[in-house]
C-alpha cells in the first residue's frame, strides 16, 4: 500500500508489509512512471501468457483512495467507472477492503478507521456492490485490521492487564458482526472473518465461537484469510468454506531473476498449497497476491515501503511486476483446486490513489495488460 511506514514485525524471519499511512502526493512521479511504460509485448518474457483455467475467477482487492475525502470512495462516480473498466478486463470478483485500527499490538480495542469511517464506507459498499452485481462480478467483504504503530497484525499480543485475548475477541467480534450483517443485507458471495491474524488463531476455541456467531447473521461463504506460510498454524479450517490465503512468498533469490526461476518458484508454491487444500477438502482461494513494481518485487514481495532506487519507476521494475503476474497466472491460474485469485490491489479512482509509482497496484502498468490477457482473452 502507498506511503506505508516500514515494519520490523517478523514472522518466520520475514518482514511483513505494514499498514501505517503517511503522506505521499508525488503526482509528478506517477506521471513519470506512465511515461516509462514500455510496450507490453516488449516487456514480457517467455513465461506463459495464455488465459486462466476455465471457471477460475480473476479478482482484485478493491480499496478506497487514501484521501478519505469522500469524492473517490466506495460508491462514488469514480468508483462506478472503475468497476466498469475492471469488468471490461475480465475481472469477475471484487474484494472490498474494509479497514479497522488498533493503537498498537498490545491493545484490546478495535477502532473505526480515521480515514474511511465504517458507516460511510459500508454505505458506499452497498452502492458499489449493486454495480458490481450488474456487471457480473462476485462480491467479497474483507475486513482488514491495521496497527497505528506500523507493526503487522499477525503478531498481536493483547495486554493481559486489560483483559487479554478475551477482551480483544469481544471488541473484534463486534466489528466483524457489523460487517457480516452488511454482507447478508447486500447478498455478498463471501465474507472474510479475519486477515493474517496469526497469533490470534492459536486461540482456536475463541475463533470457532466467533465464526459460529458470524454464521448466525450471514449465510454466504465464510473465509478466514490466513498467510500462506502459516497454514498449519490454523486449526479451524474445517469451520470455514475455503483455504483462503494471502500469498506474498518470494519468487526469486535476487533482483534480476530469469523467467525459469519465476515460473519454478510459483509452480512449487502452487503445488504445495494445492496439496494442503486437498488434504483439508477445501478449494484454494488466494485472497491476496501481488507484487510491487520495482526490482525487489519478487525477492521480497511483502516488503513496503521501498528504499533507495526502488522508490523510483523504471521500465525493468515494471516489467518484473508483469512477469511475476505471468508466473502466478500460469501456475495457480491453471490449477483445478484454485477457485479464485485476488490481486492486491486496485483503487476506486486509480489516477488519484495516493500510491507511489512503484507500489502494488497494476493500474497503468504492463501487469494490468497481463491480467487482461489472462482473464479476458477474447478482448485481444
Amino acid at each position: 500500500p502507498a506511503g506505508l511506514a516500514r515494519s520490523e514485525a517478523v514472522n518466520d524471519g520475514r518482514v511483513r508489509r505494514t499498514v501505517r499511512p503517511c503522506p505521499f502526493r508525488a503526482r509528478a512521479a506517477c506521471t513519470l512512471a506512465l511515461l516509462l511504460l514500455p510496450a507490453c509485448d516488449d516487456t514480457l518474457g517467455a513465461l506463459p501468457s495464455g488465459s486462466v483455467r476455465a471457471g477460475l475467477r480473476c479478482g482484485v482487492c478493491y480499496s478506497p483512495n487514501w484521501t478519505g475525502a469522500g469524492g473517490d470512495e466506495f460508491g462514488s462516480a469514480a468508483s462506478g467507472k472503475t468497476l466498469e473498466e475492471l469488468a471490461g478486463m475480465g475481472i469477475r470478483g471484487v474484494s472490498f477492503i474494509l479497514t479497522a485500527w488498533m493503537d498498537d499490538l498490545t491493545s484490546v480495542r478495535v477502532d473505526d478507521s480515521p480515514y474511511h469511517p465504517r458507516r460511510r464506507t459500508l454505505d458506499g459498499v452497498r452502492v458499489d456492490a449493486a454495480r458490481a452485481r450488474r456487471l457480473g462480478m462476485q462480491i467479497v467483504l474483507k475486513p482488514q485490521l491495521w496497527i497505528r504503530t506500523g507493526e503487522w497484525g499477525g503478531v498481536l499480543r493483547p495486554d493481559e492487564a486489560k483483559g487479554g485475548w478475551g477482551a480483544w475477541f469481544a471488541s473484534y467480534q463486534g466489528y466483524v458482526l457489523e460487517v457480516a450483517r452488511a454482507a447478508e443485507e447486500l447478498g455478498a458471495d463471501a465474507l472474510c472473518a479475519g486477515t493474517e491474524l496469526g497469533t490470534s488463531t492459536r486461540q482456536e476455541a475463541r475463533w470457532r465461537a466467533l465464526l459460529g456467531e458470524v454464521r448466525r447473521v450471514y449465510r454466504g461463504r465464510l473465509y478466514y484469510c490466513g498467510a500462506s506460510d502459516d497454514v498449519e498454524g490454523v486449526a479451524f479450517w474445517d469451520a470455514v468454506d475455503a483455504l483462503s490465503l494471502s500469498h506474498y512468498l518470494p519468487l526469486s533469490d535476487g533482483r534480476h531473476p530469469s523467467d525459469g526461476e519465476l515460473f519454478q518458484r510459483a509452480s512449487d508454491a502452487a503445488a504445495k498449497l494445492v496439496a494442503q487444500a486437498e488434504r483439508l477438502g477445501r478449494p484454494l482461494v488466494l485472497s491476496e497476491v501481488g507484487f510491487p513494481s520495482h526490482l525487489d518485487a519478487t525477492r521480497r514481495p511483502w516488503h513496503w515501503p521501498p528504499e533507495g532506487e526502488d522508490r523510483y519507476p523504471s521500465a525493468e521494475g515494471y516489467a518484473l511486476q508483469a512477469r511475476a503476474y505471468q508466473a502466478i497466472l500460469g501456475t495457480f491460474g491453471q490449477a483445478e483446486r484454485v477457485e479464485a485469485l485476488y490481486f492486491w490491489r486496485w483503487y476506486t479512482d486509480p489516477p488519484r490513489s495516493g500510491e507511489g509509482p512503484t507500489a502494488y497496484t497494476p493500474w497503468g502498468k504492463p501487469a494490468a495488460e497481463v491480467l487482461r490477457r489472462a482473464c479476458q482473452p477474447t478482448a485481444l
